[in-house]
């Protein structure tokens, strides 16, 4: 969790679009007050097929110079955009059956949904989910566009989110949702908290209920022990 929030995603403030739009939008929320950098992303839902398998999952469009959110390998190294088609997750890979230059049917789930056979140009291990990688431009012209993003990643430099940002980010026309890296954080650790609170209940109960049980059969041995010698004695 930590590493996410640490090496792999240092946006401020997250902006997902109903539709993606034009770097207009990026120069546009950059001049919003409290606003020190802002760059897009393009992230859609695709169906990835490889012979008999398919698999649905979001496939990132890496732009050159990105800075907001830069995917890390398990050895520490940077996830590269590629040239030419497409970076798959080591576990991703696996559910395909695509090895290092094998060919797959890559589909976007919205818009124009045109598919295209891409080539596998890298396979990465990666911490955690089913990541598929691949270049921003490419991947808009699959759904007719020309360089659009659907999420506006937002750095304030202080990490707060201010009110007249709020209310400006609320008046975009295609907004869907808006999340906030303190706020994100302030809900992980809320539930990881609910949760280790609930387990430890559980384990107390049991831990109690296990020693109960112990302390009885060990008495009612004893019990029966005493029994037999007073039965002797008689």
């Amino acid at each position: 969790m930590r590493h996410e929030f640490d090496h792999v995603s240092h946006e401020d403030i997250s902006v997902t679009l109903r539709d993606p739009a034009s770097a207009q939008s990026i120069r546009e929320t950059a001049d919003l007050p409290n606003v020190l950098y802002c760059e897009g992303e393009l992230a859609l839902p695709c169906e990835l097929s490889a012979g008999l398998r398919t698999k649905r999952t979001v496939v990132i469009g890496l732009s050159e110079g990105q800075r907001l959110h830069t995917p890390i390998a398990l050895n520490g190294s940077y996830v590269e955009r590629p040239e030419s088609g497409v970076v798959l997750s080591h576990k991703l890979a696996q559910l395909l059956g695509c090895t290092l230059g094998s060919s797959l049917e890559l589909r976007p789930l919205i818009k124009e949904r045109r598919k295209v056979t891409v080539h596998v140009s890298g396979i990465v291990e990666t911490f955690l989910g089913l990541g598929a990688y691949i270049d921003s431009r490419y991947l808009s012209r699959l759904i007719g566009e020309s360089d659009v993003y659907n999420r506006l990643l937002i750095s304030t430099g202080d990490g707060k989110m201010s009110d007249p940002l709020m209310e400006e980010l609320r008046d975009l026309p295609t907004l869907s949702g808006i999340a906030s890296r303190e706020r994100k954080l302030e809900l992980i650790y809320s539930t990881f908290g609910e949760t280790m609170g609930t387990i430890l209940t559980i384990m107390i109960f049991f831990a109690s209920l296990i020693g109960f049980a112990s302390t009885m059969n060990t008495s009612l041995v004893s019990l029966n022990e005493r029994k037999r010698e007073v039965g002797t004695f008689r």
